[in-house]
């Protein structure tokens, strides 16, 4: 077995934070006092959790009645990571909203025909005609 010595760095007020009880009425005081802590994060919790459930129905309903396109949210986002500064978001969505705009050749549809017998007789003439022929 491999024995990793690690070491350990204490943070110097951490000790500082600690209390002693010195009596039961003082461990029923600092009991009494987590649990109020503890009811009051749950109900921040709550509320906060409610809020957010609030504000997604809003959403949903504003998007429901706007014709938002992904490119729109992909400009949009663009636009917000410029104003925060985050420059490799910006041209990560700048990247996407140029393949969107412009797509390589490579993802269009092309229909090519191989073979003579597939032309119509115009088609046929046309391209002789462009060769020269």
């Amino acid at each position: 077995m491999i024995k990793k010595n690690y070491v350990r760095v204490a943070h110097p007020n951490s000790l500082k934070n600690l209390r002693v009880i010195t009596s039961p009425e003082m461990a029923r005081e600092l009991q009494k006092n987590s649990v109020e802590a503890r009811k009051r994060n749950n109900e921040a919790i709550k509320a906060l959790s409610e809020e957010f459930q609030c504000s997604a129905d809003a959403v949903k309903k504003v998007l429901a009645n706007v014709d938002i396109k992904a490119i729109d949210v992909i400009k949009m986002s663009m636009m917000h990571a410029l104003s925060q500064d985050n420059f490799e978001d910006a041209a990560r969505y700048a990247k996407e909203i140029a393949e969107y705009e412009a797509p390589k050749l490579a993802r269009l549809e092309q229909t090519n025909i191989s073979k003579v017998e597939d032309l119509t007789d115009e088609e046929l003439q046309k391209i002789l005609k462009s060769e020269g022929l």
